[in-house]
């Protein structure tokens, strides 16, 4: 009985350290972030605290710009997503860790590794929006279990962020980083609403370096370079253009 307890003790702990630094990994403050991550991969033996966990930290590290060891931890992450978690959730969570991924590898240059995932990332959101027997079976993110059910610690990756908001701003980024500019131009136009109510600040300035970028290529220089949105020169919008943003 003492060893179940000291568990649990150790579960809810892990838990609301997380939850307390969750607003930190956004702001890149790597020690507050570290500090949670770090005794939950310690102490928290479940596979759903740990992929927060890795979450976090590759967050905390794309924000600061550092996006080979984002790309490391987002792969991480992915690795360690429970098999026992209802399917729907398992793929809405799987979307949301590929989407950083790729903006992670794209940032790096890497843009085939970043289209292979992208192609994977398609695929779980198809998945994550079919409800199958499964889910009927295994979902129980919806009971007010808190930390006792694994299906709400993946559904609070990133609460209220839709994953298909990610998959756009990486397919655009993507695009853009290939040349393809009528493509990123019509991930733009096409999933407008859904990337302005599912991107955060510094997202939208990137959105808004994309559309510039692909209208002065497609504009070879001429008229339509008037109609780009000026983008701002945040350095994570510069880590994640490269040579585009110069």
């Amino acid at each position: 009985f003492g060893s179940v307890g000291g568990i649990w003790a150790l579960i809810f702990a892990g838990n609301r350290r997380l939850r307390e630094a969750a607003p930190a990994a956004f702001r890149g403050d790597f020690e507050r972030v570290r500090a949670a991550a770090h005794f939950v991969m310690l102490w928290v033996f479940r596979s759903d605290f740990q992929t927060r966990a890795l979450y976090m930290l590759g967050l905390c590290a794309e924000a600061r710009g550092d996006l080979l060891e984002a790309s490391d931890l987002f792969r991480r992450a992915l690795l360690m997503l429970p098999v026992g978690a209802a399917p729907q959730r398992r793929a809405a969570a799987s979307a949301l860790i590929r989407g950083h991924q790729i903006l992670a590898l794209t940032g790096l240059g890497a843009l085939e590794p970043a289209a292979w995932l992208l192609q994977q990332l398609h695929a779980d959101l198809r998945r994550s929006t079919v409800q199958g027997a499964l889910d009927a079976l295994l979902d129980d993110g919806d009971w007010g279990l808190g930390a006792v059910s694994l299906n709400s610690v993946l559904a609070q990756l990133e609460p209220g962020r839709p994953p298909r908001a990610l998959a756009a701003l990486a397919g655009a980024l993507l695009a853009v980083k290939r040349g393809h500019a009528t493509e990123a131009l019509d991930v733009l136009t096409r999933e407008h609403a859904v990337l302005a109510a599912g991107t955060l600040p510094h997202e939208r300035e990137l959105l808004a370096a994309i559309d510039r970028s692909a209208r002065e290529a497609l504009a070879g220089g001429g008229p339509m370079r008037a109609m780009a949105i000026p983008a701002g020169d945040a350095p994570w919008t510069r880590a994640m253009l490269g040579e585009l943003s110069r």
